[in-house]
């Protein structure tokens, strides 16, 4: 599957991060989606990405995990932004972008 297809199964970018910030607990469905339409790429950025997702995901109520997943994310966020050429990697830096300032919040308010 090609980036357009990609972007169009998702309803494109935009969408996709408006779903996370009006209802997080859409994330699993989301999150699904990216790891379907990604899966057997072998960018280690994406593989990375992918990880922190799912990291957020499953364990999302830790904490300690949620510094851990924030500095990771920062780290990801930034090498993704320097290589951000195509479609997927847009999209990966929009939704990191938006578990990013819910790890903030998160993180902020403990």
């Amino acid at each position: 599957m090609d980036s357009d297809d990609f972007e169009n199964n998702m309803d494109s970018v935009q969408y996709l991060c408006q779903m996370l910030n009006d209802d997080p607990l859409c994330t699993y469905e989301i999150i699904d989606n990216i790891k379907k339409n990604l899966f057997g790429k072998k960018e280690i950025i994406i593989e990375r990405s992918i990880n922190i997702l799912s990291m957020i995901l499953t364990k999302y109520d830790s904490s300690v995990l949620q510094v851990i997943v924030y500095k990771d994310v920062k780290q990801t966020l930034e090498q993704l932004n320097r290589n951000s050429s195509t479609t997927i990697s847009k999209m990966i830096v929009d939704v990191l972008k938006v578990f990013n300032s819910i790890e903030e919040l998160t993180i902020d308010s403990s």
